[in-house]
């Protein structure tokens, strides 16, 4: 008898270990999620105070570290899942994902982020943030492909009615045309030195808001394994009138030697 209440007492003293390390694993990724989008809202909560703040502000915006190894990725260290079995896919939503934060927290370029840096006094016209360094480990394949046309093809996974049917390139797009006419698509071509002519075959690559410069391609070339990116928030100032802004996202190989115009990068 003794026996038997023994082991029925080992027996649900292991129950309740398997049961403790079940909650304390859930716990832990409860943790890391929430400490994820702490560090997130944290930088956006910045970013709106410094739109609104008459005096310097500095932004609570950490850079990033995401590194890409053939089954998983990792972010500031922590383990993530790919998205899909296919190496090109998953790689190419990291991305997509890190381009998206990166433009929620940085004000949806509704907002002049930089404002309260002095920027005019400065004299500065091309003030960049980077917000994710992303790196290749053991890579399977060179070529992942062409990041553009995944960002307008790809609708953002999500169960908010906001972004049903959004793809990627909806939610960071605007026109810089559009918003400054043709002084818009100026300031996209000096950022990256090239003409602006009418007629130019850059006339329609720059009238865009989203980036992706490699191999000295914009938007046209795919990306490749065998070099590091950073993905920048970027704000081009208007020199005609000193405050109306073209807001963007840039993708750009850190191992670049001829690194983005920018004249202040924000760290």
């Amino acid at each position: 008898m003794k026996k038997a209440m023994s082991e029925q007492t080992l027996m649900y003293v292991l129950l309740f270990i398997v049961a403790m390390l079940v909650v304390g694993f859930i716990a832990l990724k409860i943790v890391d999620v929430l400490t994820s989008q702490g560090d997130t809202e944290s930088c956006r909560l910045s970013v709106l105070a410094a739109d609104k703040s008459p005096v310097e502000t500095s932004l609570q915006c950490s850079r990033k570290q995401v590194v890409l190894y053939p089954n998983y990725y990792t972010t500031d260290g922590d383990t993530q899942q790919y998205s899909s079995e296919d190496y090109a896919t998953a790689v190419k939503y990291v991305f997509a994902n890190e381009m998206k934060e990166c433009w929620y927290k940085m004000g949806e370029g509704k907002l002049n982020v930089f404002s309260s840096l002095g920027f005019s006094a400065m004299k500065i016209k091309k003030g960049c943030l980077v917000c994710s360094h992303i790196s290749f480990e053991e890579p399977t394949i060179n070529d992942i492909g062409n990041l553009y046309e995944y960002l307008q093809d790809t609708k953002i996974p999500t169960t908010l009615t906001t972004f049903q049917d959004t793809t990627y390139f909806d939610y960071m797009y605007s026109s810089p045309k559009e918003k400054l006419g043709g002084r818009g698509n100026i300031l996209v071509a000096g950022f990256f030195g090239l003409s602006t002519g009418f007629y130019d075959v850059w006339a329609d690559t720059i009238n865009t808001n989203v980036w992706i410069y490699n191999n000295n391609q914009l938007n046209t070339a795919p990306l490749t394994t065998t070099q590091d990116y950073n993905i920048y928030f970027v704000s081009l100032y208007n020199d005609v009138t000193d405050k109306d802004i073209v807001n963007g996202i840039l993708v750009y190989s850190s191992d670049n030697k001829n690194q983005p115009a920018c004249e202040y990068i924000y760290s």
